[in-house]
């Protein structure tokens, strides 16, 4: 992922809701809020990452 595509996450994270900021967004993503810091800096190359996000933005619960 990009910066600027995790950047437009936690942008939409906000603004749905679901998170009030970024160290909210880092805790529903289960990341210090450094890591998410550090992530909107240099990008992200985890498909799984990538994948829990997009879970998380559309309200997914986990696989039980």
């Amino acid at each position: 992922m990009t910066p600027e595509a995790i950047q437009q996450w936690i942008a939409e994270m906000k603004a749905t809701g679901l998170a009030r900021s970024r160290a909210g967004c880092a805790r529903e993503l289960g990341v210090h809020t450094n890591t998410l810091t550090r992530w909107t800096e240099t990008g992200h190359d985890c498909r799984r990452t990538a994948l829990a996000m997009r879970a998380l933005l559309h309200r997914m619960q986990p696989w039980e």
